[in-house]
């Protein structure tokens, strides 16, 4: 009990403490503009002054606004609240020594709050990719703790409750959750696990063939795509997919990276073809596999539209901006200016 009181008041004390402090090492940009905002991302920019900014945009390029800046620290991983009403996300100040914490502010770059305990930020980023369960409290979110021992961790952001769930080398991978906000899906040592978050009871769902590449969970139907590995033939990988029950288990005779997985079934990958950097389609059951769009870098952070009939990326040139085109490779759209987008995946409002 007196560890929690003490724990309180800490917080309480560095929580007033940063409030006293932090419009000098910040800089809220606010606009007259009247934004549907719809999606949100964080862009780096060096003129007039270097800072990282946290951004809103709709889902057609147009209304951007700038929510908030910060010119000494780091910004990433953000989302909307489930209500769409604000905007989560992970931000370290270099002035202030609050380490690094999770934080909220409303959509029209009000009211700003610190909802986590801050972690030391050294040679890492301690605190990734906030999710929020559907009850709009609980918090699940990647602690990297040290080189290879990272924590998933819940947070209450009533009563600042902050509890491990579980610890391992997840391998920088971030957990998924279910739209009902009963399972986690998580990684770890060539396999995909699903925990139950109420219970703590951990299941194993593939078979000991998975690539250590970033696996999606597609909310709403419960498929997770993934990249494979045969320990049998090293060196084949190929794309997979597979029910968070363990069902309807599919290896493709493809391979690639990234993979997304529409709430129809489309699948989305990236490979090369044709002697570039490609991004790939195909049906669900892995057939009619053709090349969406051919560039000679990298496209990054590729996903769905919410709607499925578009596709979001970020693009590299010399600097990086927001790309959208339909589902055919057709109305290929540049929505942001090129600005140095950091390493976070832009997020579409619920």
């Amino acid at each position: 009990m007196l560890t929690y009181l003490f724990k309180t008041v800490m917080f309480t004390i560095i929580f007033v403490t940063f409030y006293s402090c932090s419009k000098n090492p910040t800089n809220i940009n606010k606009s007259d503009k009247i934004v549907e905002p719809q999606i949100v991302y964080v862009k780096e920019v060096y003129s007039p002054i270097h800072k990282e900014v946290l951004t809103l945009v709709d889902a057609n390029g147009n209304n951007m606004n700038d929510l908030y800046s910060v010119s000494e620290g780091h910004i990433w991983d953000p989302i909307f609240s489930n209500d769409g009403d604000s905007v989560l996300f992970v931000m370290h100040l270099d002035t202030v020594d609050l380490g690094t914490a999770i934080y909220r502010i409303d959509i029209d770059g009000e009211n700003l709050i610190r909802l986590s305990p801050g972690y030391s930020y050294e040679n890492y980023n301690p605190c990734k990719k906030p999710q929020i369960l559907y009850d709009g409290v609980r918090i699940i979110y990647l602690r990297r703790a040290d080189l290879n021992d990272y924590e998933i961790r819940m947070l209450n952001i009533e009563n600042m409750d902050d509890i491990l769930l579980i610890s391992g080398d997840f391998n920088n991978l971030y957990p998924e959750i279910t739209n009902d906000g009963e399972w986690m899906v998580y990684y770890e040592k060539s396999n995909l696990y699903k925990y139950h978050i109420a219970s703590g009871d951990t299941n194993r769902i593939t078979d000991g063939n998975v690539f250590s590449e970033q696996f999606h969970l597609n909310k709403e139907t419960e498929d997770i795509v993934y990249r494979s590995y045969n320990p049998q033939n090293p060196g084949e990988f190929r794309i997979a997919k597979i029910n968070l029950d363990g069902s309807n288990a599919i290896i493709y005779n493809f391979d690639g990276q990234d993979p997304r997985i529409s709430a129809d079934g489309t699948l989305l990958f990236t490979a090369m073809g044709n002697g570039n950097p490609s991004t790939w389609i195909s049906n669900a059951d892995g057939s009619d596999v053709r090349i969406l769009y051919s560039y000679h870098t990298w496209d990054e952070f590729i996903q769905f539209y919410p709607s499925g009939d578009k596709v979001l990326f970020i693009r590299y040139l010399t600097d990086r901006a927001l790309f959208s085109c339909d589902l055919n490779g057709q109305n290929l759209k540049q929505m942001t200016p090129y600005e140095e987008i950091l390493n976070s995946q832009p997020n579409f409002k619920p």
